[in-house]
Parts: C-alpha cells; structure tokens; sequence
C-alpha cells in the first residue's frame, strides 16, 4: 500500500510540472524573434589585403583587416580593425578603427567608432598630423572624409578640436564646422 501511495505522489508531482510549465509557457515566455538573424549568405575573408589602383595603374588605397565580412542580402561589407592607407603623392593617411563598412558600390568607408587618421608626409623635415574623431565617412573616389561627431587634430606645435570638420585628403585641409578651439606653441 506505502509503494502505491509513493508512485501516486510520483505520478502526481510529475503532472503539476508538466501543467507548471505549460503555464509559464503559454503566458510569460518570450516568443519574439531572435536577437540576431544568422549568416547565412555572403562571404568572410581572414587575414585580408586589399589594394585598388586608377586607370593608370597607381595604387590608390590599401586596406589591411584581421577580417572582412561581406553581407549579400545587405551589400554590406564590414571590415575588422581596419588598417586602410590612401596613396597621396605629398604622403600617406593612414586610418585605423575598431570596424569600417564599405558601401555596396564601394566608394566610401564609413568608421562608426572612434577612427585614428595619420597623415605620414613623404617629407622626412615635415609635421606628422594626427586626427581623431568618429562617424567618419571617407569618399574614396574624392577623398573627402565627413564628420558631425568631435574632432581632434594634433601637429607638431598646434591642436584643433571642434566639432564636425570636412577632410580634403588630397589638399591635406580640415575645416572644422563649429565649436572650433585651436592652440598654438612657438
């Protein structure tokens, strides 16, 4: 009799989990869609160099990333620690980020992040620059970088910052938009 009693009380506790979790199931789950959609089309590419060149055959750009994911459904490709140079012939920027997104037509690069730019002159007697900012979309075609986050600009002697700025790469100008604060030592 003690045994029957026991596979009851077995059978019973065993029925209230079963009716305990479709409770909480049917009423408190979360049944929203996942937090992320999976890859599932495109291409990811490690350990990654890219140059492009113009019609005559100059290398015009270098990118160097640990990692480049391209996104077939969006077009986006996502670039990892990116390290991209644009050839100048007065010298090399050099641009380094957390991440950098290429449109689909491959003719900007957007650093969402904070982006480090360094203006490596092919003068040796030049001032090295150096820039940091971020929401920094480059032109490639023009060569023209866009912000409205802050900037901060920083030459041998000089400091700017301010906030928003347009980048002419190939004139080596920046003209910050507003809230401008410049320094300058002898």
């Amino acid at each position: 009799m003690i045994e029957f009693a026991r596979i009851k009380q077995l059978l019973l506790f065993g029925l209230l989990a079963v009716v305990t979790f479709a409770v909480y199931d049917n009423f408190f789950a979360d049944k929203e869609s996942p937090l992320f959609q999976p890859f599932t089309k495109g291409y990811s590419l490690q350990q990654v160099v890219i140059e492009t060149s113009d019609e005559q055959g100059q290398i015009v750009t270098t990118i160097k990333s640990p990692a480049v994911i391209h996104y077939a459904d969006s077009k986006k490709t996502l670039i990892r620690q990116p390290n991209i140079t644009l050839h100048e012939n007065d010298g090399d920027w050099v641009f380094q980020s957390a991440v950098g997104e290429i449109n689909p037509n491959q003719t900007e690069i957007y650093f969402p992040e904070q982006v480090f730019l360094e203006l490596n002159e092919s003068d040796i007697n030049a001032n090295e620059m150096t820039i940091e900012t971020s929401q920094l979309l480059v032109n490639l075609n023009d060569k023209v970088g866009k912000t409205a986050a802050l900037i901060n600009m920083k030459q041998l002697g000089a400091a700017m910052k301010g906030k928003g700025a347009v980048v002419d790469f190939n004139r080596q100008e920046i003209e910050i938009l507003s809230e401008m604060y410049a320094e300058f030592k002898n």
